[in-house]
């Protein structure tokens, strides 16, 4: 002691770790109708994906090139 000061007591680890948490879960819980639409999103791009995957291994890498929906003009040899 010094002239009466007492140190100050630790942290207390424990309820600062349990607080944090308990914040993370109020949020969670505040933002979780909002992530609904996103989960959907995201597990409609990881279906196309194998889709895709499915494609390319049963008709081959052909299918991911781009394909002009308009055939190219044939050239003709006017005499």
């Amino acid at each position: 002691m010094l002239c009466g000061v007492h140190r100050p007591r630790p942290p207390d680890y424990l309820a600062i770790v349990c607080h944090a948490l308990k914040l993370v879960l109020k949020i969670d819980e505040d933002l979780r109708p909002f992530m609904q639409e996103q989960v959907r999103l995201v597990e409609e791009d990881h279906f196309k994906q194998r889709l895709q995957a499915a494609l390319r291994r049963v008709y081959g890498p052909d299918l991911d090139a781009p394909q002009s929906p308009i055939p190219p003009p044939e050239s003709v040899n006017k005499r």
